[in-house]
């Protein structure tokens, strides 16, 4: 049994990450400056940060759409060190369908 909940799991985790490529159709490009942006009060970006984003947009996505998205309907993926990223963002009622780009873009 708990090879079979392992299994699942992985598999589960390895779809959504497919699901989160750069270049698609649905997915979002997100490149910080913090040094740029801040100068000496710069901050390094650690998973903290990532959160936070994914719970912010997790929220503005509840109040355009009136759903139930929540942290882990942000899929982020192609993390890079200098603070650039992709996003899709995952429709809570149907896992298997990412939302429009556009749709994203109206929430944000």
């Amino acid at each position: 049994m708990l090879r079979v909940c392992l299994v699942l799991l992985y598999a589960g985790a390895s779809l959504a990450q497919n699901t989160c490529v750069d270049g698609t159709a649905e997915s979002q490009k997100v490149r910080l400056s913090i040094k740029t942006a801040l100068g000496d009060k710069a901050y390094d970006w650690n998973e903290d940060e990532m959160f936070l984003f994914r719970a912010t947009l997790a929220f503005a996505m509840r109040k355009h759409f009136n759903m139930d998205f929540n942290v882990s309907s942000i899929l982020v993926c192609h993390e890079t060190v200098r603070v650039s990223f992709y996003f899709v963002v995952v429709d809570p009622n149907n896992s298997s369908n990412l939302m429009s780009k556009s749709e994203v873009e109206k929430a944000v």
